[in-house]
């Protein structure tokens, strides 16, 4: 992780230091045209703050670009965007409202049901979905990510519809086979749900969170052994997923392997508290961007075996403070 952090730097520090100048010519640049060919342009300039880490400017030049031309539709995503990002829902879905008259194809429909759904606002969402569903009604993937939108709100028989839909329409097997197993699990029919993961496995037999789901079946049917032997695979994947040491430490109290089963929790216990840290610290980042914040939250990146988010957040840092080389970690008392 130190030579994919120190390469990063290396080949980033050229760009920091030629940094303020190209962006003040972006920035600052006079802008010409109609207002739409104005507002364009500052949407490039958001964009480009936003690949150098710089959100809050980002924000400026979407809004600039808003109130010059309201209808500015790539300026209300990106807005909207931002804004959710730092856990602002009811102005991005304000944000939002003024795109739905532009709103004429299926494509475009999918669009911004994803947009309002990133914005928490549900029901609008659902009726967007619905739109781009029934504008193209042989699209199985539409039919799919409708029907996960409606597990993610628990409306199990409108999901259960829609994965169906999608088998008819010879959707993504491997996806929908794990939403049917989700479904059958949520309403506590498990040897369904089990075999519907099992099937999926098939297509991706890599998948923790999967994994994981086919574990929390077999568990709950009394199969501690058929658990097991999910959660092997899947530490092997990825050893630092905390549901994956509580699952298996469940498992093995199940089978009367106390001792195992501690060290597998206190393990879970561990890598719960460092998620807590990265959510903390990431949400502080989208509120308020800081050189420090990124640096720190590239620290515990690394702690949790995830080297490109540790690299991009380091390269984040170095955008905003070009003095910036390395992680750090956070000063200060713990919150945690």
């Amino acid at each position: 992780m130190r030579n994919i952090v120190s390469t990063a730097v290396r080949s980033y520090r050229p760009l920091a230091v030629l940094l303020p100048a190209a962006l003040a010519f972006v920035w600052f640049r006079p802008a010409s045209g109609t207002p739409e060919q104005r507002a364009a342009d500052l949407c490039v300039r958001a964009e480009t703050a936003l690949k150098h880490g710089d959100d809050e400017s980002a924000m400026a030049s979407y809004r600039e670009s808003i109130a010059i031309h309201a209808p500015s539709v790539r300026a209300r995503y990106g807005l909207a965007d931002l804004l959710a990002a730092r856990g602002r829902f009811s102005e991005a879905k304000k944000t939002l409202e003024a795109i739905s008259p532009f709103v004429s194809s299926p494509k475009e429909w999918m669009r911004y049901a994803r947009a309002l759904r990133n914005a928490r606002s549900d029901r609008e969402a659902e009726a967007a979905y619905l739109r781009a569903v029934e504008g193209m009604p042989d699209n199985p993937a539409h039919a799919l990510e409708l029907a996960e939108f409606y597990l993610a709100g628990g409306n199990l028989d409108s999901a259960e519809s829609c994965f169906r839909r999608a088998w008819a329409l010879a959707g993504d097997r491997g996806r929908t086979l794990a939403g049917l197993g989700r479904v059958h699990f949520g309403r506590g029919d498990l040897d369904s749900s089990a075999a519907c993961f099992r099937q999926a496995l098939e297509d991706t037999p890599g998948d923790v969170d999967l994994l994981c789901d086919a574990a929390s079946a077999e568990l709950q049917a009394k199969r501690p052994r058929a658990a097991l032997s999910r959660l092997r695979r899947a530490v092997v994947v990825d050893p630092y997923h905390a549901r994956v040491r509580y699952l298996t430490g469940q498992s093995l109290l199940a089978l009367g392997l106390d001792r195992e089963a501690g060290a597998q929790l206190a393990v879970f216990e561990r890598q719960s508290r460092l998620a807590a840290r990265i959510r903390y610290l990431e949400r502080n980042a989208a509120e308020n961007p800081t050189a420090e914040r990124f640096q720190t939250l590239s620290h515990y990146y690394v702690l949790s075996g995830r080297d490109s988010l540790a690299a991009a957040s380091l390269q984040r840092a170095t955008a905003l403070n070009p003095l910036v080389t390395a992680p750090a970690e956070a000063g200060g008392t713990d919150p945690f």
